[in-house]
């Protein structure tokens, strides 16, 4: 079963990374020759996919979603059912 209050909170965060993202990307030479600026852009930016990740396994899967296409695609599951994988110019 999906919990949307959870979903509902890691939507907020990615929706307040994002914010931050944006704010950071506006950032001046000053603020950017810090050392430590990179490392946080980078951990929110992290964060913000992880968020998303998270999001959509807790709504897929209780809804009998399973693996994602792109595991199906390195496993090599589209080339030996000569199938062509979502997304791709055969597909």
């Amino acid at each position: 079963m999906v919990d949307p209050v959870r979903v509902h909170r890691l939507l907020r965060a990615v929706t307040d990374d994002l914010a931050r993202l944006e704010c950071e990307a506006a950032a001046d030479d000053t603020r950017r020759s810090d050392p430590m600026w990179l490392r946080g852009v980078k951990y929110t930016f992290v964060t913000a996919i992880e968020g998303v990740s998270t999001s959509l396994s807790t709504t897929v899967r209780p809804m009998g979603g399973g693996h994602l296409p792109t595991t199906a695609t390195r496993s090599g599951y589209w080339v030996s059912t000569g199938s062509s994988a979502p997304g791709s110019p055969r597909g």
